[in-house]
């Protein structure tokens, strides 16, 4: 957790994330680091939005992870929840020393909100474009879209498990 450092006015979920990871540690050290394959989604109803991410190495899935929170505004829960999905994969792979691996998302804007995402009005674009740059720069990750809805097993799960912590939040 010592590389981890959070600024002020950084968003609080990184402590979250860091804090949620490190129990989670697990010894890559016998995986091919080439296969990693990183799901990620996002879903989200009446102001909460879930998230989750998936990941396989080779066709093998060895972690997976979901989660939700409660928006201000309904404009932003799908953003959030896709973006939030993001930000859990990265410091997974973080905590557990992957710096090759694959995310594999289904939101048109995932990759335009990094690359643009400073020119957003929206605020948590802005943070999570200003956050995925930093981590991005000692990492070798590849974003491929994959279409949603399309019996795709790694983008299945991951889109039951969004779905289901959204549930879980509204239960």
């Amino acid at each position: 957790l010592q590389d981890i450092r959070t600024d002020a006015g950084e968003l609080p979920l990184i402590c979250e994330m860091a804090r949620r990871y490190a129990d989670a540690v697990m010894d890559a050290s016998a995986l091919d680091p080439s296969t990693y394959q990183i799901y990620t989604d996002g879903s989200s109803s009446n102001h909460f939005h879930g998230w989750s991410f998936v990941v396989y190495s080779g066709k093998r899935i060895i972690f997976s992870d979901s989660g939700s929170s409660k928006n201000r505004s309904k404009k932003i829960c799908a953003e959030a929840g896709e973006t939030e999905a993001v930000m859990h994969a990265v410091m997974w792979a973080k905590m557990n020393s992957v710096k090759a691996f694959t995310i594999l998302y289904d939101c048109a804007g995932l990759t335009t909100w990094v690359l643009r995402g400073s020119k957003s009005q929206n605020e948590s674009i802005r943070q999570y474009a200003d956050w995925m740059n930093r981590e991005l720069s000692c990492l070798n990750v590849e974003f491929r879209k994959v279409k949603g809805h399309s019996g795709v097993p790694g983008n299945v799960e991951a889109d039951r498990l969004a779905k289901e912590a959204v549930r879980s939040a509204l239960s």
